[in-house]
């Protein structure tokens, strides 16, 4: 509590009902950007092979590179 900003309220300070409200709105946030991020990645499929590849034979690469990568795969 003596880290918590003013006014902010401390761990316990709420009740067992509102601790899962809270837990299930955590989780169904964290589910839909799951499923975004999954959703993005298997778009995108191709250029991630890509990009990994690259990274494989060089281990490091530019945004711009990578940003080549994926305007060439995805044209």
């Amino acid at each position: 509590p003596m880290f918590l900003p003013a006014g902010q309220a401390a761990p316990g300070d709420y009740s067992e009902a509102t601790a899962r409200e809270i837990d299930c709105e955590v989780r169904a946030i964290l589910d839909a950007q799951y499923a975004r991020a999954k959703a993005i990645l298997t778009e995108r499929r191709e250029a991630l092979r890509v990009a990994a590849s690259a990274l494989l034979a060089k281990e490091t690469m530019t945004g711009n590179e990578l940003q080549a990568i994926v305007a060439t795969v995805e044209s």
